[in-house]
């Protein structure tokens, strides 16, 4: 088992290095692009929510990464001392009634269970730690990953200057 750490302020402009770091760090284990991709798009989403809603009222937050690999597995490993939020209290949405009601967000936590085959959340001295682990057997060719491998290969010039997929679906 091998893992590293990344710690940055809790900004929406560091969204980018944090993907890469995970690109970075999954690239060296061999991990395959889906893997990745699926780790990438679940952290990114988890942090964009810590950022604006755990970080809220609280000014300089951080948020730090832990990579942890295994030999058939990777973690991400999310730590913030923002608001406390557990997302496996939050159950998902019925999607006919979401797509007629015309909202928009609050998707996020759904496709995070989607992408991901463990989620715990639990609060320790060192802050909310969301962990996040993907198999290297598990690997489904989900839409949310497809859709992903589109956008950051279509338009990965926005994504370095706006950060985040949220800002294409709100």
């Amino acid at each position: 088992m091998e893992n590293s750490i990344l710690k940055v302020p809790a900004e929406i402009k560091y969204l980018p290095k944090i993907r890469n770091y995970i690109e970075y760090r999954a690239l060296q284990k061999n991990y395959s692009e889906k893997i990745i991709h699926a780790v990438k798009l679940a952290t990114e989403e988890v942090c964009t929510n810590v950022i604006r809603h755990g970080y809220k009222d609280i000014k300089n937050g951080t948020i730090q990464i832990e990579v942890i690999s295994k030999r058939n597995s990777l973690t991400v490993n999310i730590i913030d001392q923002g608001q406390t939020y557990d997302p496996k209290q939050v159950k998902d949405p019925d999607l006919n009634e979401y797509v007629l009601s015309g909202k928009m967000g609050g998707l996020g936590i759904m496709m995070i269970r989607k992408l991901m085959d463990e989620i715990r959340y639990k609060v320790t001295p060192r802050g909310n730690e969301l962990q996040l682990t993907k198999y290297r057997q598990q690997i489904s060719d989900s839409r949310f990953s497809k859709l992903w491998l589109f956008f950051e290969k279509t338009f990965k010039s926005q994504f370095l200057a706006y950060g985040s997929l949220i800002f294409f679906f709100g």
